[in-house]
């Protein structure tokens, strides 16, 4: 089951309410702000660079994915 989650568009949200450019980011992250623009686009990202990044947003991107995960196995459970 794939995740409905692009957690690209969930940091470019996040970036916005908090005012700050991908440029300000990729800053932060030491990377080239067209390259960080480009992984924005996709729908996963890898765990480490999730954990950096909801590091210097001060934003916990994993809670996403726990509370869909939880979702999916209270259907799954209900479901039996």
């Amino acid at each position: 089951m794939n995740p409905s989650i692009h957690i690209g568009e969930e940091i470019r949200n996040c970036l916005v309410a908090q005012k700050r450019s991908v440029a300000w980011l990729a800053n932060h992250l030491g990377c080239d702000p067209s390259c960080l623009r480009k992984a924005l686009k996709n729908s996963y990202i890898t765990t480490d660079s999730l954990f950096r990044i909801s590091t210097i947003l001060g934003n916990d991107f994993f809670t996403r994915y726990s509370q869909l995960l939880t979702e999916n196995m209270y259907r799954a459970n209900y479901a039996r």
